[in-house]
């Protein structure tokens, strides 16, 4: 597929799922919304097939990454932290919470398994 054709494609594929979710929010049946909207039930269950196969052709991209059993100890500054408070990690397309309590080499062991995360700008204390 050409370039032009490619960027068709998405940009269309883009506006089917906002139709999607105008639908969505509408609370309408179905059948109703694509009367109002002057679209064919047919249509609309073909486009929300294909931004479903989309997103489950994105979601193959991302691997399952292990976790390893590891030791951990709670050095004494970590102690005082509430045991409600989390450490929210997002990168990479994964997301992580852990408790604020986690042990230095456990989180050491968690960032070595997934790679691109860093806590600088991602991460944040709840």
């Amino acid at each position: 597929m050409d370039k032009i054709a490619e960027v068709k494609q998405v940009v269309r594929h883009e506006n089917w799922k906002r139709m999607y979710e105008e639908y969505q929010r509408s609370g309408m049946k179905v059948n109703d919304w694509c009367v109002m909207q002057g679209l064919s039930v047919k249509t609309f269950y073909y486009r929300l097939n294909v931004i479903r196969k989309e997103m489950l052709n994105e979601s193959d991209q991302y691997d399952i990454v292990p976790l390893m059993k590891c030791k951990t100890e709670m050095p004494s500054d970590m102690a005082t932290a509430k045991s409600d408070e989390k450490i929210h990690i997002t990168g990479n397309g994964i997301e992580i919470d852990l408790p604020a309590t986690i042990s230095g080499e456990l989180m050491t062991a968690i960032q070595s398994k997934v790679e691109v995360l860093s806590l600088d700008s991602t991460s944040t204390l709840l």
